[in-house]
């Protein structure tokens, strides 16, 4: 309720601070020292559910001539296609994108910084190698530095300064900063992302309709089909993956609809089993890793929305495999918010059963103590016990992985400066309702700083105390 208060008062003022000041052009030749994106329409962008034909042409910076949808010297690539995203900041000026590039282009020709992938073993996977056609492009405008949203993707999927990620999951989506040009206009600072579809694609999954796993987005939104709630939490659940065009020939209504049904069905045989099965039952169907470390991800980032629930994804690898939840998506202006806050997803969804028993709470527990003496967390796998123990005893003022994120965020803070004072110039910059109000980049940067250092200090004795 008082996040539906907030959004019916912020609003008006998201609304009026698109309000455009003045446009640049491609001609003005900004150099702000990140990738451009450039993209010419064949015909109107008019909703989020219908695609305009499109042109478009990505470059490493604002003097490169190497299109890398193309090769050096090509025209705008053809036969792309946009349209509008988004929910809340869709209704807003700067307003977000999906796109679909012609041709499938490699993970590592477009991202300067590939995520960290795995297997379910823990073996890294080459997923700079891994090609897709799906993106997006960000434009966060209640949080428009975007920078809360860059920090959850590095802790992750990137090394942000421990040599691994600081909660590393499978899979999180690649993201980039970029200078975004639609029709030789300047649309501002934005950020190019995989799409979470994508996620098929980098886990291997098996594209045959018998054996498919499945992508699901668990969001109150509940505005897409197909989707279904389920019998025991009644979650609202839409299907991502797969889709009709994601075999080859596309599916007809009859072959879908047998998928859907058996999605639904093994997502409602895995809730009985949370609800009354042991924990060995329960750990033959959840992935408690990945259950964990959201569970970390959302009381660090002081993130309110998967209570909701909204932005939560479920995948599951292979058919009657186990359900894993992540990676995470929208860290937007509802992150990094109250770091004297109390805990998070301790009585929401399926976090209410798996808090019940100590075996999980062991495992937060555990990893919570790694992240203060190491920066990061080891992966489950790392020996047959099951964790790798940590040596001594932290401090009460010891939080390595805060450092660590503290220097992250002022080095994309200077990465994204020039850029951020361009957005300004067409769009009111202003940074309201976050952490006090800091009007000013470097404020926010600061802000941001801080704040992970007293969120990790106030969850500290709530965790050991679960």
């Amino acid at each position: 309720m008082r996040r539906l208060i907030l959004l019916f008062l912020i609003l008006p003022v998201l609304l009026l601070s698109g309000c455009k000041y003045e446009t640049y052009s491609l001609d003005d030749d900004l150099e702000t020292g990140l990738p451009r994106l450039v993209v010419e329409t064949k015909e109107p962008i008019l909703t989020k559910t219908d695609y305009a034909k499109a042109q478009m042409g990505y470059y490493e910076s604002s003097s490169s001539t190497d299109n890398i949808f193309g090769g050096a010297g090509d025209s705008l690539l053809d036969n792309c296609k946009i349209r509008f995203r988004g929910n809340t900041t869709n209704a807003g000026t700067k307003r977000p994108y999906n796109i679909k590039i012609d041709k499938k282009t490699k993970a590592g020709d477009i991202f300067s910084d590939v995520t960290y992938t795995y297997d379910a073993d823990w073996n890294t996977v080459d997923a700079g190698g891994i090609k897709i056609k799906k993106l997006s492009l960000l434009a966060n405008a209640l949080e428009p530095t975007m920078l809360h949203n860059d920090i959850c993707f590095a802790i992750m999927g990137n090394d942000i300064g421990s040599g691994q990620p600081t909660l590393p999951f499978q899979w999180t989506v690649n993201h980039e900063f970029v200078d975004l040009y639609i029709n030789s206009e300047f649309k501002g600072t934005y950020m190019l992302t995989d799409r979470t579809s994508n996620i098929p694609k980098y886990l291997s999954f098996d594209e045959e309709q018998a054996t498919s796993g499945f992508l699901l987005s668990i969001d109150g939104h509940y505005d897409e089909d197909p989707k279904f709630r389920t019998s025991a939490y009644n979650l609202p659940a839409m299907i991502k993956w797969p889709a009709y065009d994601d075999f080859d020939p596309e599916l007809d209504d009859a072959a879908y609809s047998v998928i859907v049904s058996r999605i639904t069905d093994e997502l409602n045989e895995k809730e009985t089993v949370l609800q009354s099965g042991s924990w060995s039952d329960i750990e033959s169907e959840f992935d408690i890793d990945s259950f964990a470390k959201f569970w970390i991800l959302v009381n660090l980032a002081g993130y309110s929305e998967p209570e909701v629930p909204l932005s939560v994804f479920f995948y599951e690898i292979e058919q009657d495999g186990k359900l894993y939840c992540g990676p995470g998506w929208d860290f937007d202006m509802w992150t990094l918010l109250e770091p004297e806050n109390d805990l998070y997803l301790t009585d929401s969804w399926y976090y209410r059963t798996l808090l019940s028993h100590d075996e999980f709470k062991k495992v937060i527990k555990d990893y919570w103590k790694q992240l203060r003496l190491n920066g990061t967390i080891s992966n489950r796998y790392e020996n047959e016990a099951g964790f790798t123990e940590t040596s001594g005893t932290p401090s009460e003022d010891e939080y390595l992985f805060a450092d660590y994120i503290a220097s992250y965020a002022r080095k994309m803070g200077n990465h994204i400066q020039k850029s951020w004072n361009a957005n300004g110039k067409v769009y009111d910059n202003r940074i309201s309702f976050l952490n006090g109000q800091f009007q000013t980049l470097s404020g926010h940067v600061y802000a941001i700083c801080e704040y992970f250092y007293d969120r990790a200090e106030h969850i500290d004795p709530l965790i050991e105390a679960l």
